[in-house]
């Protein structure tokens, strides 16, 4: 009799495990299943707790004399450990997952219609080798050795993203980029319809002095993701090399303060290996990805300034001109990486800062014979560049400061020349730069007067190429100013006056009160 009972408990336990096999919606059951896989996991890791367990519970069944309470008790003493074990095994983890100043690849996660995230067959293969990329990133790069970042591969236990969701994952990671536990983390996801993979990158972008070059690696990767010649491998390990390359060098500034020239140097020589690379892989796959040579320049431009500012603090003037030159020219738009991105932000940045002083400078000018000329001058050439705006060619401002030697300034002046038929941007930096450089004896501060009319020949070119830059106008107009104060003029005056009130347009681009610009230069 007790043997059909046995058939018959074994036959409702199958029928159960079936209809809980078809019947329980798929993530509820692989959910489980992951769980009770992580319990055991758990258990071997945390083998110590499970042996002591063990011993104790073998110790009371010989010691107890009474059957059904040491039954009780070593169920209890199991359940107990499992829990235990699962406990200290998901603390262990967590406490790993959340240590600061890390950059954490979560590797690849396989979803359908954005539902729930598992990682099968396919996403641990990419997996494997994310993570062999990752280590080879960790012994071969500086920054990464000495853990300025860490780089983790993180595997997250697989019930999390079950029990989560999509968004709930999404959510889970992103908090530890909102409480600054982690500076960024990359992750993908395999969309098994059709094999697409998805390359996730998590940032706060208030964390970045440079938010215009996170947006645009982000847009980058989105842009490889949808490239079909790279395929799913291709995709995981050309991301993971761009998202090395940029996170390496986030330190670079606090190397350079604290004068560790030589830490700057081979960081920089592996982040040219590390484009390199990229590159290479993009010519091999022969994959045009919309921007992506956009960014190898604005890259190279951001690795020639470094090492342009590298040769600056070390007193090497010359090798900084070129250095930066070469910078300037890759990407003249620096921090930003088009034209319009650049001459927008110039004319925010640039006017919010100018506005505050227009209303005043007006009420100065607008009786000329009352006006202080030597402070008038010195008050205008103080303000004639934006600190915030000055970008790249602060640094050649720099060496012409701390380098006196003609032979450095006429090769700053004959580079940013031959450069300056380019666009806008590298006319605007002749402009910027030129007038600082000795020509006679006659300045204002650390503009000479000599130079002015070269400045404004180059900002007159800007105007006649791009009519919406309509600050230049205000620009010309404050220079022009400058040389009739000089020399006393009140026709020059006037023609300055003119220039002046017709670069006031930006300020009605800006939703300011274009009223308080009278039609008197004011102090720019």
């Amino acid at each position: 009799m007790n043997f059909n009972v046995d058939i018959w408990g074994d036959i409702v336990k199958g029928i159960i495990g079936i209809v809980i096999a078809v019947f329980l919606p798929k993530r509820v059951f692989l959910c489980i299943r992951e769980l009770l896989r992580y319990f055991f996991y758990a258990t071997v890791r945390q083998w110590r707790i499970a042996v002591v367990a063990v011993f104790g519970g073998v110790g009371f069944y010989y010691w107890f004399p009474y059957e059904l309470i040491t039954r009780v008790y070593v169920t209890g003493i199991f359940c107990t450990t499992l829990a235990i074990c699962f406990l200290v095994e998901l603390r262990r983890f967590y406490i790993n997952l959340a240590g600061e100043g890390a950059l954490i690849i979560y590797g690849c996660f396989s979803s359908r219609d954005n539902d729930y995230l598992v990682v099968d067959i396919d996403a641990e293969s990419i997996n494997d080798i994310l993570q062999k990329q990752c280590e080879n990133l960790s012994l071969s790069n500086s920054a990464f050795r000495a853990k300025l970042p860490a780089l983790k591969f993180v595997v997250l236990p697989q019930f999390l993203p079950l029990l989560f969701g999509y968004r709930g994952t999404k959510k889970f990671i992103s908090k530890f980029i909102l409480s600054n536990k982690h500076i960024s983390s990359l992750y993908f996801v395999r969309n098994i319809s059709d094999q697409k993979l998805t390359t996730l990158l998590a940032f706060r972008q208030e964390n970045f002095a440079n938010p215009e070059l996170m947006r645009e690696i982000q847009n980058l990767l989105n842009s490889i993701s949808k490239d079909n010649k790279f395929g799913v491998n291709g995709v995981a390990e050309i991301s993971l090399k761009l998202y090395a390359l940029v996170f390496s060098q986030i330190f670079l500034d606090v190397l350079l303060v604290n004068k560790q020239y030589g830490n700057v140097q081979t960081m920089l020589d592996e982040s040219s290996r590390l484009l390199a690379d990229v590159k290479d892989l993009f010519s091999v796959n022969q994959a045009e990805t919309p921007g992506a040579i956009q960014f190898f320049n604005i890259w190279k431009s951001y690795i020639e300034r470094y090492r342009a500012i590298l040769l600056l603090d070390q007193g090497e003037f010359r090798g900084a001109v070129n250095y930066i030159i070469s910078s300037i020219s890759l990407n003249p738009y620096y921090p930003y990486f088009n034209y319009d991105s650049f001459r927008d932000n110039y004319i925010r940045r640039y006017g919010i800062e100018l506005s505050y002083s227009i209303q005043e400078a007006a009420d100065e000018l607008k009786e000329p014979k009352d006006v202080d000329f030597d402070t008038a001058r010195d008050d205008i050439s103080k303000n004639i560049v934006s600190k915030d705006a000055e970008f790249s060619y602060k640094i050649l401002l720099e060496i012409i400061h701390r380098d006196e030697k003609k032979l450095t300034h006429r090769q700053v002046e004959t580079e940013l020349i031959r450069i300056s038929h380019a666009d806008s941007a590298t006319k605007l930096a002749a402009a910027e730069v030129l007038k600082h450089l000795p020509d006679g004896s006659e300045k204002v501060n650390e503009i000479y007067l000599g130079r002015i009319d070269k400045a404004v020949e180059f900002l007159e070119s800007i105007v006649n190429q791009d009519k919406g830059f309509s600050l230049m106008h205000a620009k010309i107009g404050a220079l022009l100013l400058m040389k009739a104060l000089q020399n006393g003029s009140d026709e020059d005056m006037l023609v300055a006056a003119e220039r002046w009130t017709l670069g006031m347009h930006f300020l009605t681009e800006l939703g300011l009160n274009s009223k308080s610009a009278t039609s008197t230069p004011g102090n720019i």
